[in-house]
């Protein structure tokens, strides 16, 4: 078999390095250790993707090298580099979603205390601290070593750089061309992307600016069907007191009539029993007057009684009044400070902006003036040489033509040195030009990568938290609603039995003074049967009449005792079975939504509840009505009347006020938004502007170089062209190799400007979030005070918070998904049901006022229901007594009214008492929030300050490593030197040894030297290319460095390896066209196996 050719040995002596730095890297904890020097095997190979690239022949071979070739290369470059973001982006959201979903899992499974959780959160976060710290400061000092290195090779390789780019403009005038097309394409691209972006955000305004104006409407429409309900229940209850006094009124038509027949039936009698009769009516009269006034006199002190009530509860009405508009002053005040060091913060953010533009922008020009100087001089430095060596060449061919053919053996000898010296300085310095455009490609990379990671692991922390808190607030909300609802119908259940038992108390005694009257009644007849003797027969007649009278009045007023008992136990029982009805019927709705759930979850949920409150309306007014007819109202109580209805209409001018209120603060945070995009807009507008024309300028420049340095190189080439023919062809791959240089150099500007692009973008969806936060935050709470009157509102609140989660799930979906595709359509819906939950929470405040109404007119019902009730009693039987009887017992009467107030007052504790257990839970319910609230900014200043610790560690890191690299490549370097060094001894060896020499025979041993020397110069230049490949090498093994250095979470996971593996397949595999090909066949054979022994060792 024949040997290996030369650069065999090379490319296995990459290998070894390659393997050796990608150990290392992928290596916890061995940054600064020593690289072993691993033996030269295939075990390692296949480490990264441009290796395979290069062994593709992508890189040297010419038929691969023109533009189309190399425009696809970066084209695929960037779509892979796109990639590898957005996946990152998706890891880093998904993994901060889990997270939070892992705290959540664990703090409902195990109950864990937010202190104690926090306690932990900080242990680990100071932990990781220390340790990104610490890989920072390694970082840092890494990287201000290789940026000293880079000054350095900048200083010393800009006159090379400089004639490189003038040699390579005379072949590139058509790439450099295709290069601006590109560069135009790009802007126009550019141009479209910010158009759209600017219909999409202006689409997404008018989507929220719809969906506010639908909720205002939807609330006045509330607010118009509460209106009509409200006069709808006034127009009943006026109608209910017109029937009782139509009712009153002919009982007292009735009475007096039968008072004028007892008079009639009367008149005819003797004197005596006329003036008997005339006594005893006159009797009856006073005991009735008697009676009217003393109830007067009670109904007066409960009515007073009641007016202080309502004028406490009024006077706590205010206070709570007074105190939310305290917290909205309040939260005014802390919204105008969040805005304006907002404002703050984005003027500083600016003024930095265009202190390190305008820095950037004078650095670049003194770098260019600089650049210019040193290329004048160089220039005419060389100028100079070239004349003085185009004399000494005239000298020396003219002493050529006349000397022996040995000294021209040594001119050719010199000649080649020469050559051959100056191709591999060219080399040098070409290697180093591409190091220094790599480096700042790199550094400028790194940064963008590390903000845009910093960006997203900060938003994705504050989403998380945010969603953390507000998920514990609803869920407190919710729970308090649920005992309060719950607690609002045990006290509904105790007042109807409480009701119920005060019914039956009050006819037992009704029964029993009515018992009592009809045996006084009888002890009066006894008296005046023995004592009127002389008129027996009369009075027999008269006491007889009486009798039947007085029966019949009795007969009739227990027959309408009991057809007052047989309508209520009848209108217990309809009640009941329209309450089962309205509960079947809410069943049924119930039934129905569950089922509509599935296919339009918001508008089912949206009839679901109006049904349901619609059937709450309907009991209440069932029960309104109920109580109505089994009581009377009274005069007095309109006034009553009239002041809750007017407080009623404060409250709701002040609700109005209070809304409107917090609409204008969102139109002005709203402006506040819109102008900080316009802002935004322009500034990337000026930016692309302003890179677009330095590239321009920048191509300008080059083009009029290249013209200079190609009038030069003509000149020059008039004198050399003789010795520099067989040279052509390196040289004219040099030129190429610069040129694609120089075209990869504008490329990464391009992709500079739309990396500055995206970061602008990211930065400016970031502000957009805080602001959609601070919105949030600030209509949480201006909803804070509302809040605390909320009492019926579980389901509706419920089924709110249902589809706010399953919005929120939607949008962290599709941010995961899609990053950018349909947030601003879901941050509209969210804003829509707030304002859905807003218009809720008002109409159920709303609802609780009525129902607190209701329950006070009720109870001042029921107390004036029992006064009549004791009244109508009293008067039937004054009208019943005989002539010369009393009334009832002083005492008896003193007994019930001093039970009956007595019962009324230990109704007013109790109510009193359940409206202080409630404010007293609302008051700790809002303590609860606000600590809360104060834990939440604790938290996000903890994180912000953790991720300024963990950018400094990362820094450190990323220092070290390049520190690392900066060390091997000066070690390569001294290597390549060594050789230099050696190969011009042996060169130096030689020409002493020619010139020991007799002249004949010199020709052919000039020849085979100068041979030799071809051949070690091959040599030296196959070793400079293996020299640039571990520069490729060093600089991949950086990137996954910085890559997985950069990924702020835990458990990321590095397909890079796979990737080059799949990418290997795509190449050389059979079955993807490499079959038929012997090279292809060969290359797969070889090392396939060797990539599926390192994935399984690796566990990659």
């Amino acid at each position: 078999m024949s040997e290996p050719p030369p650069y065999k040995a090379g490319k296995d002596a990459d290998l070894s390095t390659a393997l050796a730095l990608t150990e290392r890297l992928l290596t916890p904890g061995a940054e600064d250790g020593v690289i072993p020097a691993l033996p030269v095997e295939k075990d390692g190979l296949g480490q990264n993707l441009r290796y395979w690239m290069w062994r593709m022949g992508g890189r040297k071979r010419p038929e691969m090298a023109d533009m189309g070739h190399l425009s696809k290369i970066f084209d695929n470059y960037e779509r892979e580099l796109s990639r590898l973001q957005k996946d990152h982006a998706a890891q880093v959201e998904s993994l901060a979603a889990q997270h939070a979903k892992d705290i959540d899992r664990v703090r409902q499974e195990k109950g864990v205390d937010v202190a104690k959780l926090r306690a932990e959160l900080q242990r680990d976060a100071e932990r990781a601290l220390l340790e990104i710290q610490r890989e920072l400061a390694a970082s840092r000092e890494r990287t201000s070593k290789l940026e000293q290195l880079t000054t350095q090779l900048q200083q010393t390789c800009e006159t090379e750089v400089a004639q490189a780019r003038n040699e390579a403009a005379a072949i590139s005038e058509g790439p450099l061309q295709k290069a601006l097309d590109r560069v135009e394409e790009l802007e126009r691209r550019l141009k479209a992307q910010q158009a759209e972006h600017a219909r999409t955000l202006e689409e997404t305004l008018n989507q929220a600016q719809d969906a506010q104006a639908q909720a205002v409407a939807q609330l006045r429409t509330e607010m118009a069907r509460q209106q009509q309900a409200a006069e709808i229940l006034i127009a009943e209850m006026a109608a209910s007191e017109e029937r009782t006094r139509h009712d009153h009124a002919a009982q007292q038509a009735r009475w007096e009539a039968e008072t004028q027949q007892l008079r009639a039936e009367a008149a005819h009698k003797d004197e005596v029993g006329v003036r008997k009769a005339a006594e005893t009516q006159l009797a009856h009269r006073t005991e009735f007057d008697r009676l009217r006034l003393d109830l007067e006199a009670e109904q007066q002190a409960k009515i007073a009684a009641t007016r202080a009530a309502l004028d406490a509860a009024l006077q706590e009405a205010e206070q709570k009044l007074a105190e939310g508009a305290r917290e909205r002053a309040g939260l005014k005040a802390e919204i105008e400070r969040m805005a304006g060091a907002h404002a703050k913060e984005m003027a500083e953010q600016e003024a930095a902006h265009q202190a390190t533009l305008q820095a950037a922008m004078a650095e670049s020009a003194r770098a260019e003036e600089s650049r210019r100087v040193d290329l004048l001089v160089a220039h005419q430095a060389e100028l100079e040489e070239s004349h003085r060596r185009q004399g000494l060449l005239e000298n020396r061919i003219r002493e050529l033509l006349m000397a022996h053919e040995d000294e021209s053996g040594k001119i050719a000898d010199a000649h080649a040195r020469e050559l051959a010296t100056s191709l591999r300085e060219a080399e040098d310095k070409l290697s180093q030009t591409i190091h220094q455009a790599e480096s700042a490609r790199e550094t400028a990379e790194q940064a963008a990568r590390t903000q845009l990671a910093e960006l997203t692991a900060e938003h994705a922390a504050a989403l998380a938290e945010a969603g953390r808190h507000r998920s514990l607030l609803e869920e407190r909300v919710g729970e308090l609603l649920h005992s309060h609802a719950r607690e609002m119908r045990e006290q509904t259940d105790r007042h109807s039995e409480e009701l119920i038992r005060l019914r039956t108390e009050l006819s037992a005694q009704a029964q029993e003074t009515l018992q009592q009257a009809l045996d006084r009644i009888a002890s009066l007849e006894a008296a005046q049967e023995t004592a009127a003797r002389w008129h027996a027969t009369e009075l027999e007649k008269t006491r007889a009449v009486m009798a039947e009278t007085g029966d019949a009045h009795l007969r009739q007023t227990l027959d309408q005792l009991t057809q007052a008992q047989a309508d209520r136990r009848q209108l217990e029982i309809r009640l009941k079975e329209e309450r089962d009805g309205y509960l079947r019927e809410l069943g049924r709705i119930a039934e129905r939504h569950a089922e509509e759930l599935t296919r339009e979850r918001r508008e089912a949920e949206a009839e679901a509840d109006g049904h349901i409150q619609r059937g709450l309306d309907r009991v209440a007014l069932l029960e309104a009505e109920l109580a109505e007819r089994e009581q009377s109202h009274v005069r007095e109580m309109d006034a009553a009347r009239a002041a809750i209805a007017a407080s009623a209409d404060n409250r709701q001018r002040q609700t109005d006020a209070e809304l409107a209120t917090a609409r204008d603060q969102i139109d002005a945070l709203t402006n506040q938004l819109e102008q900080t995009k316009a802002d935004t807009k322009r500034k990337l507008q000026e930016l692309a502007v302003h890179q677009a024309e330095f590239i321009k300028r920048e191509i300008g420049r080059a083009q009029a170089e290249a013209q200079a340095k190609i009038a030069l190189l003509q000149q020059q080439a008039a004198t050399e062209r003789a010795c520099q023919a067989a040279d052509l062809d390196r040289v004219r791959e040099e030129v190429t190799a610069v040129t694609d240089a120089n075209l990869r150099s504008v490329l990464e500007q391009l992709a500079a400007l739309q990396a500055e692009h995206q970061r602008v973008t990211l930065q400016h969806a970031a502000e957009k979030q805080e602001l959609a936060d601070q919105i949030d935050q600030t209509r949480s709470q201006s909803e804070a005070g509302a809040d605390a009157r909320l009492r019926k509102a579980l389901d509706s609140l419920a089924a709110v918070q249902a589809e706010r989660r399953e919005l929120t799930e939607r949008l962290a979906r599709s941010q995961e998904q899609s990053p950018q595709a349909d947030n601003p359509t879901l941050t509209a819906r969210i804003k829509e049901q707030d304002a859905e939950l807003a218009r809720l929470r008002i109409a159920n405040l709303r609802e609780i006022t009525e129902l607190n109404e209701r329950h006070t007119r009720a109870l001042a019902r029921a107390a004036a229901e029992a006064d009549a009730r004791i009244g109508a009693l009293a008067d039937q039987l004054a009208r019943q007594r005989d002539t010369g009887q009393t009334g009832a017992p002083p005492d008896d009467r003193a007994r019930l009214a001093d039970q009956h107030r007595q019962d009324i007052e230990r109704l007013h504790r109790q109510a009193d008492q359940q409206r202080g257990e409630l404010d007293r839970r609302l008051i700790e319910a809002t303590g609860r929030i606000g600590e809360l609230e104060a834990d939440l900014a604790r938290l996000r200043l903890n994180h912000a300050r953790d991720l300024e610790r963990q950018g400094a560690d990362h820094s450190d890191a990323l220092a070290r490593q390049r520190q690392t690299l900066d060390s091997e490549h000066r070690a390569s370097l001294a290597a390549l030197e060594r050789t230099v060094a050696d190969l011009r001894a042996q060169l130096a060896s030689i020409e002493m040894h020619q010139a020991g020499q007799p002249a004949r025979g010199a020709g052919t041993d000039t020849d085979a030297r100068l041979n030799a020397a071809l051949a070690r110069a091959m040599m030296a230049e196959d070793e400079l290319r293996i020299a640039n490949n571990k520069l490729e090498l060093l600089k991949d093994a950086l990137d996954a460095a910085k890559a997985r250095a950069a990924s702020p979470g835990p458990g990321s996971v590095d397909n890079r390896f796979r990737d080059a593996k799949r990418a290997f397949a795509r190449h050389f595999h059979p079955d993807q066209g490499g079959r038929g090909d012997s090279d292809k066949e060969r290359i797969f054979l070889e090392f396939w196996p060797v990539l599926d022994r390192i994935e399984k060792t690796n566990d990659f």
